[in-house]
Order: C-alpha cells, then structure tokens, then sequence
C-alpha cells in the first residue's frame, strides 16, 4: 500500500476556494507529493453522497493507493472507529495511528473529510499524523 502527507505552511492562504466536490483540487497532487515524499497520480470520482481523490505512485496498481481524501455530507467520515481527539486541529477531529496506517478527519462546516494514507517501504513514501493533519488544514484551507 502507500503512505500518507506530510506538509506545513501550506494552509491554502492565497489559493481559490475549492467545492468539496472537488477533493482532488482542494488537495492538490503537488501538495501530497511533497508531504509523502514520492510522486504521485491522483485520480477524483463522485458518489451520490461524497467525492474523494486517490493518491498513489505512478506505478502502483489502482487500488494500492498511498493517500485517500474524501469529503461528504452524509455524516460517513465525521468520526471514526477506535480514533482519538485530535486537539490540534479542533474539538471535533479525531486521528488514529495504527502500525503504518493513518487516519485524521472531522467535521467540517457541515462536511466530513477525512484522510488516510498508508507508509510503504517498497516506494519510500511516508505518512504520519503530523502530515496527514497538516494536509486536513491545507484541504479546509482551501475549501469554499
């Protein structure tokens, strides 16, 4: 599988606002590539009820993706089995670090985001919570 973020700084501060419908431009490839650490593809899809963006290497099968950021208004990723509060980001966001797979996420002005990625020594890639936060405050940054 992959890894996840890994970003500071890159709070979106002059950036366009982005619809939640458009995970993949509220957290542009360029922006994960550096917080993960490999190049990337991202590949964006829509459901009735949330979108998400799928970050994984060029070479990587499709469904051994490194990084996932969905959005939603159907309530599914505003919590999260077995997480934690993540203070860092609010009073409502969680985090969970398990053996290599992370995961951050919440509510957010009447969405849920969440991401999770995937560290992977076969490719280099790295995530850990502090860069997968980093990419949930760059991605509310940037959403409308």
């Amino acid at each position: 599988m992959g890894a996840l973020l890994v970003l500071t700084g890159c709070g979106g501060g002059d950036a366009a606002p982005v619809s939640w419908k458009r995970p993949c431009d509220m957290l542009p490839k360029a922006v994960v590539e550096k917080s993960v650490g490999v190049p990337l593809v991202a590949a964006g899809s829509e459901g009735p009820y949330g979108s998400q963006c799928l970050y994984r290497p060029p070479k990587t099968a499709e469904d051994f993706w490194t990084v996932a950021f969905r959005s939603d208004t159907a309530g599914t990723y505003c919590t999260e089995p077995k997480s934690q509060p993540a203070p860092e980001i609010d009073a409502d966001a969680y985090k969970i670090d398990d053996n290599g797979r992370v995961v951050v996420g919440g509510p957010y002005r009447g969405h849920c985001l969440r991401i999770a990625g995937y560290s992977n020594r076969i490719d280099g890639s790295e995530v850990t919570v502090a860069s997968a936060l980093d990419l949930l405050r760059t991605a509310r940054g940037r959403m409308k």
